[in-house]
């Protein structure tokens, strides 16, 4: 933590009025624009100790103003955690009327595949303490949920009995039924950081310190979902090490990392199939045929996942039964004492 606040005390005053009063066209001439990853929302132009966000133009004004809001408001709230851990660099201002925002900046470079592997081992176990922390902070700074908490604004299925068949329509109900029942053995849903890649990482081997950046896209997500799609696009991470030293760190909220994975599924495929609904009886389009078949699809998917967790309870149940038998049955070779 002294780290982080000996960052924030030698930062500079902005002169915001240099910079609205600066032309247009060479606002930004004077720094380095630092990322150049292309098809980008953002524009980051490094000073000093700042960093000057502006829209590439590939979103609205409007849309990328807001996602620098959400951002800050995300990390202004993981910053509450005070971890010496890792790093957080502090939105310091947002100029509507301009189009950019100013945040501190972080150090070191962007955790890409080449320069892990040049990292001393020492060096490799500070980042993963870093990652593992800042995912557990990020994870209980919101209440963690379930499948079921995700489903009450899902709708009304009578709406759409006439475009189903009766069997199709049994299929949808039961399959609520049994997420119902079934929604706690799934991973947990959790609020994380959404998009995790190369470029939102950095490490500074000299200060050994992790930083990560861009919370516009933080959003909850189950536990698999973050480990397995999010933190896996960073090409050298071992996604079971950190999964582990997750687990052994104190949670004040339980979260569940494994799970059945027919909660993802049927979860998943009911929540699309609502999507659909609301969509064809909401309103007059002129793909409505096609979107119904794609609503008829997803069921016919939806039913092959109920049979096969049927299938799954009637083999556990086997399994339980024969658990149960184990200690009276003795084998005739068996010695006993």
């Amino acid at each position: 933590m002294q780290q982080m606040n000996k960052k924030n005390s030698d930062l500079k005053p902005v002169d915001t009025n240099s910079i609205r009063e600066a032309d247009t066209s060479d606002k930004f001439s004077h720094l380095e624009l630092a990322n150049t990853n292309k098809l980008r929302e953002t524009y980051a132009y490094h000073g000093d100790n700042i960093v000057i966000k502006t829209s590439t133009g590939l979103l609205s004004k409007e849309i990328w103003l807001e996602k620098q809001i959400y951002a800050q408001e995300v990390s202004n709230q993981i910053l509450q955690s005070k971890s010496s851990k890792y790093f957080i660099p502090q939105t310091l201002f947002i100029l509507k009327d301009e189009g950019f925002s100013i945040e501190n900046k972080v150090r070191g470079k962007p955790m890409h595949l080449n320069y892990f592997n040049e990292l001393s081992e020492d060096d490799k176990n500070i980042i993963y303490d870093a990652i593992t922390h800042f995912c557990n902070d990020i994870n209980q700074m919101k209440p963690v949920l379930t499948y079921n908490d995700l489903t009450d604004n899902w709708g009304n299925l009578d709406k759409a009995r006439h475009l189903l068949s009766s069997k199709e329509f049994n299929t949808i109900k039961q399959a609520q039924i049994w997420l119902k029942n079934n929604a706690n053995a799934g991973p947990s849903i959790v609020f994380s950081h959404g998009d995790m890649n190369q470029d939102n990482i950095f490490y500074d081997k000299n200060k050994k310190l992790v930083s990560f950046i861009d919370f516009a896209d933080a959003k909850y997500q189950s536990v698999s979902e973050m480990f397995n799609n999010d933190f896996a696009k960073l090409e050298w991470i071992d996604i079971n090490r950190l999964i582990k030293s997750y687990e052994n760190l104190q949670k004040k909220q339980p979260v569940s990392v494994n799970g059945d994975e027919y909660v993802v599924k049927i979860y998943s495929c009911l929540k699309s199939i609502f999507g659909d609904i609301n969509t064809i009886v909401s309103q007059n389009i002129n793909f409505k045929s096609a979107l119904i078949k794609t609503l008829k699809d997803l069921v016919e998917e939806l039913s092959k996942y109920l049979k096969n967790v049927k299938i799954n309870s009637l083999k556990n149940s086997e399994h339980n039964i024969q658990n149960k038998l184990k200690p009276n049955f003795k084998p005739n070779n068996q010695h006993t004492l």
